[in-house]
């Protein structure tokens, strides 16, 4: 006997897809935003695009922190 069968998980599927997609969207959005080295910040892109969407998480929780803003001007 199953605990999870595909059945109850076939539903949630599009949920998770649209959340990742949106993680890796906002996470590649604000590190553009961000005033950061190039080696840095290409690091942080494939992070993210690799590892959607743990990446964008990680970069949300640790990147975040060390990363000034952009001027805005």
């Amino acid at each position: 006997m199953e605990l999870i069968t595909y059945a109850l998980v076939k539903p949630i599927l599009p949920f998770l897809a649209i959340f990742a997609l949106a993680a890796v969207g906002w996470a590649l959005s604000d590190l553009a935003a961000r005033r950061l080295k190039g080696s840095e910040r290409t690091l942080w892109a494939l992070a993210i695009v690799v590892l959607p969407p743990l990446g964008a998480i990680l970069y949300g929780l640790v990147g975040k922190k060390n990363a000034p803003d952009a001027e805005i001007s």
